[in-house]
């Protein structure tokens, strides 16, 4: 468990591949199996045979990939019924559709369009009638629809980034407890309070409004339990 922390590997993903999934839980099998060598050799557990050691790491690795490929696949199938949802705004501009229209083709990863902020006349004449599309000057609607708890996550997906614009809007998600995330190619912040995450196979700078630091995280778990 406290493995799987450490590796973030511990939530059911949204829009992670299996591939990725199979990776993860591969890594933290491989982990796990050099801690049990390491006090194997330390204590002289040697009356325990190494064959032993081997199949406890194949077998824990098999049964935890079963175990989260069925949540995974439970709730792809309660998120399309409707549940599990999470409200989102999106600023954007025309290179956005890709994007958008990923998100609206897999109604099993659970995001909900509220709020398109966006002066391209492209996204208002293809989105307008399935959800909101106003202008990027209308930032008040926005920021009224995160005081009511309507939207959970605001995504920045310009392809041009606007420092201020951008440092405005992820004052106003801290002020309100909303998570902000800005697509981004750089794999390496130097933000204390941003961490890379993946997101319709796209990469995107996490803003949130608590320090995120795993390691941190996992001793309190592991204490709490």
């Amino acid at each position: 468990l406290f493995t799987l922390y450490v590796l973030k590997a511990t939530e059911i993903p949204r829009t992670q591949r299996y591939r990725a999934l199979f990776i993860e839980y591969m890594q933290s099998a491989v982990i796990v199996a050099l801690i049990l060598l390491v006090f194997y050799f330390i204590f002289r557990n040697y009356n325990i045979s190494r064959r032993v050691l081997v199949e406890f790491t194949f077998l824990g690795f098999l049964f935890l990939f079963l175990v989260r490929m069925a949540e995974y696949k439970l709730f792809k199938n309660y998120r399309v019924q409707g549940f599990n949802y999470i409200n989102i705004a999106l600023i954007a501009d025309e290179t956005s559709v890709p994007f958008i229209d990923r998100l609206r083709s897999y109604p099993e990863w659970g995001y909900r369009i509220i709020l398109i902020l966006s002066n391209s006349g492209k996204l208002d004449e293809k989105y307008r009638g399935l959800c909101q599309v106003l202008p990027d000057t209308s930032k008040e609607v926005l920021l009224e629809m995160m005081e009511v708890d309507t939207i959970d996550e605001v995504l920045y997906i310009k392809d041009q980034i606007n420092p201020a614009e951008v440092r405005r809007t992820i004052r106003s998600c801290e002020e309100f407890g909303v998570v902000f995330r800005l697509m981004t190619k750089d794999r390496q912040p130097r933000l204390t309070n941003a961490f890379v995450s993946t997101m319709a196979n796209e990469k995107f700078l996490t803003f949130i409004n608590v320090p995120y630091k795993p390691f941190a995280l996992a001793v309190k778990k592991f204490m709490d339990i």
